[in-house]
């Protein structure tokens, strides 16, 4: 299946459009590992054997996935190629004898010893965004080699410079690969397969293309804002701002009609566009003269760029940029229709507390976050609750009131990788037609994936929401009215990350946007930071960047592996080799009492909740271990030299007196985390940033502090009956 773009339509197309432009193409004469090897190792690209996973996703070197420093799948088979990508070879005898030993190896390439260079785009770490606040700058970096990675992110492999030096990384989720290996087709990791983008597969004469000189550490103007010859960046608001500008300028003038031609002339066909449209509001247009014009006659002018364009048009009372007009009109607009009431009894009267009630203690129409770290799985256990739901099932001992309906917003996962775990998922549920039926008219998977979308935008160098964006969205989602609307994964919605608290209150303001107008849950799933990460905290700010989500949003979900001794000794039951578990915690629910955490155990594509079991004894021990930690942390505090996790660890047998371990006050901190009576927050010191820990002080003394209301006397009662 194709969806008929060239690559002068790859070229000009958005960073996420080209992810998964088209389907990828695995016709092969021979679709053996060794084949594959074989096939590469005649284009003079030395390949070596990584160990790759199993059915279930495990790594088959046999190493839990949790393990620190492991890449399940994608890391040198030690048994074949006991030195890593050192070892790698085009030598054919070589090459059979590992893969005879080991047919289900995967593939490796070795970067440097093939002559390439590769750019590694990881959207889970903000790659796309990085990669489009790059293109913007400084054009596309385009390859005619692509592949499409395990993870949802993209390799696009360029020819290296035999004498160059390269840059390690440009931004965040842009790494630059040259004295290392990446993997390749066909081979499987834990969260997907490696391949070759169609239409840049390398084993269909595809050849890498010369590397951007954004990539060379040595390259001169590596920030120049033109392109070779001199030609500006033109990126696609640079044309919507250009239709905007043409607006305020007459295409009557002949002058003035071939001087727009001329500057528009060197980006071919979307300039052309442009020229065209607005050519044709003069009564004097014709299109075939356009185009004879066009072909013929315009030169692109040796000092003139776009840039007079939107000098001609500010000269004639041009606004500025169309996005930044359009959200300025819709805020005057909005502000010119508010009117200020005085507050009614009829209002008293109504008004209710909370929200409207989605499933009982856990989802609220307002908004919701969900974090955890790459690989939980946390996208695969939303379709599963939003099976469940859809099912009108209970979910994790909660009920729903009636069948719920979700919508899924992807810009990670394709659709057709959602389905086919929706399908699995069934399967294991055994579903039966009619069953499967009401999943596929309460569950709609929306897949944007390969669509630049945003909900959020700078506009005066502001994050506000995307008006036009966020009405394009409801508009598609109005006439399926969901209970649950979530958004995968919430970074790929906003600005990117470079701007920390604003990008997340930008997100947040048009996340609130949607909930007003669906009266529904909706959520966005979001990555946790790398310290939280391995230190599976568990409190509402253990997701990555700043606090503003999880100050803004209302509920947090926070998910988190456990090993298996952790699950055995959080619920007393063992996992067996095809389980793995998590806990899944609660830490911010607005509009009910704090929640439980729920141990849930994953077997394939079903998920079980576990309860907990903690004997007596061992929870006074731990109880009294936590007392002490926190009476340090508060101590410490209150004297104005708050500790850092660091400072616990290193100092455990002083601040101690030698009476806990180093694991027990580890553990101890860990729980204060999880249960909200200690958060981590970055403090400014001489030296930069320390993430020091905060004890939450709420004290029943001090309870008198607070405005607490006491029982309303009788006249009260008298008074509030007439509203009731």
């Amino acid at each position: 299946m194709k969806f008929g773009f060239n690559n002068d339509d790859y070229r000009s197309s958005s960073p996420a459009l080209r992810k998964q432009l088209t389907l990828v193409d695995n016709s092969s004469p021979d679709t053996t590992n060794l084949a594959y090897a074989l096939r590469y190792a005649a284009l003079g690209w030395h390949v070596l054997p990584v160990w790759g996973v199993d059915d279930v996703g495990r790594c088959r070197c046999g190493k839990s996935g949790s393990a620190d420093g492991h890449k399940p799948g994608k890391h040198p088979h030690g048994k074949l190629v006991p030195h890593g990508h050192q070892a790698a070879s085009v030598d054919e005898d070589v090459i059979r004898q590992w893969f005879t030993d080991d047919p289900d190896a995967g593939i490796g390439l070795s970067l440097e010893a093939s002559g390439l260079v590769a750019l590694d785009i990881d959207p889970r770490n903000g790659g796309n965004e990085s990669l489009a606040e790059l293109e913007a700058e400084h054009g596309v970096l385009f390859s005619e080699v692509s592949a499409l990675t395990q993870g949802g992110g993209e390799h696009r492999v360029f020819k290296a410079d035999p004498n160059g030096s390269y840059e390690s990384t440009l931004g965040a989720g842009l790494d630059v690969k040259h004295n290392g290996y990446i993997c390749v087709e066909p081979t499987r990791a834990a969260e997907g397969v490696y391949r070759w983008a169609e239409g840049a597969n390398p084993l269909h004469g595809r050849a890498p293309s010369e590397p951007p000189r954004l990539l060379s550490k040595d390259s001169a103007g590596r920030y120049s804002l033109t392109e070779r010859g001199g030609v500006p960046v033109a990126t696609a608001q640079t044309f919507e701002d250009l239709r905007s500008a043409l607006e305020f300028v007459d295409s009557d003038e002949y002058d003035v009609w071939a001087k727009v031609g001329n500057v528009l002339k060197p980006y071919g066909e979307a300039g052309y566009a442009v020229w065209v449209e607005w050519s044709a509001r003069s009564g004097k247009f014709s299109s075939g003269e356009a185009r004879k014009k066009w072909d013929r006659d315009l030169t692109p002018p040796d000092t003139q760029t776009f840039k007079s364009v939107f000098y001609y048009a500010l000269q004639n009372k041009w606004p500025g940029s169309a996005l930044k007009t359009q959200t300025q009109k819709r805020a005057v607009a909005s502000l010119e229709a508010f009117v200020l009431e005085p507050l009614t009894r009829a209002e008293l009267r109504d008004a209710k507390l909370n929200p409207r009630v989605v499933l009982p203690h856990m989802l609220y129409a307002d908004v919701r976050t969900r974090i955890a770290a790459g690989g939980v799985g946390k996208t695969t256990l939303a379709l599963y609750e939003a099976i469940c739901v859809g099912l009108g099932r209970e979910l994790w001992g909660r009920a729903p009131d009636r069948p719920m309906r979700t919508a899924i917003v992807t810009r990670e996962d394709a659709r057709e990788t959602l389905a086919a775990r929706m399908r699995e998922i069934m399967k294991a549920m055994e579903l039966d037609s009619e069953g499967i039926d009401l999943v596929l008219s309460n569950v709609l998977l929306m897949d944007l994936s390969a669509v630049s979308y945003r909900i959020s935008a700078v506009v005066g160098d502001v994050v506000l929401p995307h008006v036009d964006n966020l009405d394009w969205l409801i508009k598609h989602l109005k006439s399926f009215k969901p209970d649950w609307l979530i958004l995968d994964p919430l970074v790929s919605f906003g600005v990117g990350e470079q701007r920390v608290n604003d990008a997340e209150q930008g997100l947040i303001e048009a996340m609130r946007i949607l909930k007003k107008e669906f009266d529904c849950c909706v959520e966005g799933i979001h990555h946790s930071g790398k310290a939280n990460a391995r230190e599976k905290t568990l409190d509402q700010y253990s997701g990555r960047g700043g606090s503003a989500l999880a100050d803004g949003a209302r509920m947090v979900c926070v998910l988190a592996p456990l090993t298996p001794k952790e699950w055995q000794d959080a619920t007393g039951e063992p996992l067996d080799e095809s389980e793995s578990g998590m806990v899944m915690a609660m830490p911010k629910m607005s509009y009910c009492r704090p929640q439980k955490e729920l141990y849930i155990k994953r077997r394939g594509y079903l998920f079980y909740q576990v309860a907990a079991i903690v004997e007596p004894a061992l929870a006074d021990v731990q109880k009294q271990i936590e007392s002490s930690v926190y009476g340090v942390i508060h101590e410490e505090w209150l004297k104005n030299t708050p500790l850092t996790m660091q400072d616990l660890k290193g100092n455990f047998k002083a601040l101690f007196y030698g009476q806990l371990k180093r694991d027990d006050v580890t553990d101890a901190v860990g729980r204060l985390r999880r249960d909200g009576k200690v958060v981590q927050r970055d403090s400014r010191g001489g030296k930069g940033a320390r993430a020091v820990l905060e004890p939450i002080i709420v004290d029943q003394a001090d309870r008198s502090q607070y405005s607490i209301p006491g029982e309303p006397g009788e006249t009260q009662r008298e008074v509030f009956a007439g509203l009731e």
